[in-house]
């Protein structure tokens, strides 16, 4: 039998329901994270082709032109409560551009704002957090790239509630 306090050691152990009711606690609110490499983001306006540069690792975007939106898709679980998100890039893009993460209604497309900052600056102030992938679809939008900006990559910070 498992001692109290502690989790079974095998398969025929018995939890007292302290234990059951521990263990619950411990899996909630778990903090996890989603991340995506540069990648990930394609260019929305203008046209790609020959705006854009990906490096043939993967691991940064830089903008060839002025005026380049990117923008990357975003899947996170059902439920997820989303508490933090950032989108890096190099100096030149955080002095000057801003990203935002927003949900669009799957029925319409209809975009709403959950989350903006500038470029390599996280926002923690998160509207409508929760995730309902029933209902949304969401994203991350750059503003306007300029020539020479680069983006790296992307992290959500988010937790669960549930086991």
């Amino acid at each position: 039998m498992a001692g109290e306090g502690t989790f079974p050691k095998s398969p025929g152990d018995i939890l007292h329901s302290s234990e059951v009711n521990a263990f619950n606690e411990q899996s909630k609110n778990k903090t996890s994270y989603w991340s995506c490499p540069a990648s990930n983001f394609h260019g929305v306006n203008p046209a790609t082709a020959n705006k854009v540069l990906y490096n043939t690792s993967g691991e940064r975007i830089t903008a060839l032109s002025d005026s380049v939106n990117l923008m990357a898709p975003v899947f996170l679980p059902q439920g997820a409560i989303v508490t933090g998100v950032i989108v890096y890039g190099n100096d030149a893009a955080a002095a000057g551009e801003t990203w935002t993460m927003r949900r669009a209604l799957i029925a319409t497309g209809t975009l709403s704002s959950m989350a903006t900052a500038s470029i390599d600056s996280e926002d923690t102030s998160i509207s409508n957090a929760t995730i309902n992938n029933e209902t949304y679809m969401y994203l991350l939008l750059t503003s306007s790239l300029d020539t020479s900006d680069k983006i790296y990559g992307a992290r959500i910070t988010y937790t669960t509630n549930y086991i």
